[in-house]
């Protein structure tokens, strides 16, 4: 049997979108009370919360040819950075654009 093997993107901005979309998604998710359903201690949804989106987000930047020339631990350093900070982002974009709607009503 035959494996298929996608070729890598080779462009970075549409890894960064993607990645960056889906960080978005998963705190949209849980802006939505994602975890009020389940008996999880808040440590346990914390921890759920900030590994999905960064595991995902390094998922799709790893596909990448983003840090290709170091080595592997070094690589995976750098590209948790990139998602940390793509969270960080549409996490600020998620307060800001709620502030917009619900919070700052110039008189």
């Amino acid at each position: 049997m035959r494996t298929v093997q996608f070729p890598p993107a080779r462009t970075y901005l549409a890894s960064f979108v993607l990645a960056f979309l889906a960080c978005l998604a998963w705190l949209v998710l849980l802006s939505f009370d994602l975890f009020g359903w389940l008996g999880l201690s808040w440590l346990a949804q914390f921890a759920l919360g900030v590994f999905v989106p960064l595991s995902a987000a390094m998922a799709i930047l790893y596909r990448t040819v983003l840090f290709r020339e170091m080595h592997w631990p070094r690589r995976l350093f750098n590209l948790f950075g990139v998602a940390f900070a793509l969270s960080v982002c549409a996490g600020a974009l998620l307060f800001g654009f709620t502030l917009l709607l619900f919070g700052v009503h110039p008189a």
